[in-house]
C-alpha cells in the first residue's frame, strides 16, 4: 500500500514531577534514550491513550478509512485490577515487545480520516475514546474500552442547505 508511511514511535518515561525516568521507574538528569522505540507502518495519523498511570495502546491510520488499535501494554484488556504477584519496578515493564504486536480492533469510517484524537471521556465512554473527523463533515465518537468497545456512541455531521432552510419555511 503506498499510502503508508514508516513512523517511529520513541517511549520516554517521566515521573510525576516532570522529570525524566530510567526503565526502573527512578528519575535520571539525562536519559540515555527512550525506554523502547517502535517502527510503525501506518497512515499520516497517529496518536496514543495517556489515560491512566501508563499507555495502554496507540491509534494510527491504516488507510484513509480504517483506524488501527494496537496494545502497547502486554496486558491491555485484562480485567484483573493487580494482575502482578510483584509489583513492575518501573514503566519499561509495562511496555510490549516490539515482536507482539497484534491490531486489538479496527475502526471503520464511510468516509476519509481527515483528524484522529485519543483522548479520555469517563461519563460518557467510561475510559478512552476517538474523537474522528472525516473529510465531508462527519466527526464519531468511538468507544476504545470495556463491552461496548469499538462502539460508535455520538455522531456529529455538518448540516445540509435544505436542512438549515426546511424549518424556516415550514
Amino acid at each position: 500500500n503506498s499510502s503508508l508511511v514508516e513512523h517511529k514511535l520513541s517511549v520516554w518515561a517521566f515521573g510525576k514531577n516532570g522529570h525524566f525516568c530510567g526503565p526502573h521507574g527512578k528519575e535520571v538528569r539525562e536519559p540515555k534514550g527512550p525506554l523502547v522505540t517502535y517502527d510503525w507502518y501506518s497512515g499520516d495519523r497517529i496518536d496514543v491513550d495517556q489515560s491512566r498511570e501508563s499507555t495502554e495502546f496507540l491509534a494510527t491510520t491504516s488507510d484513509a478509512y480504517t483506524v488501527q488499535l494496537f496494545p502497547l501494554n502486554p496486558l491491555y484488556g485484562t480485567k484483573k485490577e493487580k494482575p502482578f504477584a510483584i509489583d513492575p519496578q518501573g514503566p519499561a515493564q509495562l511496555l510490549i515487545s516490539e515482536d507482539y504486536r497484534d491490531v486489538v480492533l479496527e475502526l471503520r469510517h464511510e468516509n476519509k480520516i481527515a483528524y484522529l484524537l485519543v483522548t479520555e471521556d469517563e461519563h460518557d465512554a467510561g475510559g478512552a475514546c476517538a474523537i474522528v473527523a472525516c473529510d465531508r463533515g462527519t466527526v464519531h465518537l468511538w468507544d476504545l474500552e470495556g463491552s461496548d468497545q469499538g462502539e460508535v456512541y455520538a455522531d456529529l455531521r455538518s448540516l445540509k442547505y435544505w436542512e438549515i432552510a426546511l424549518p424556516v419555511v415550514l
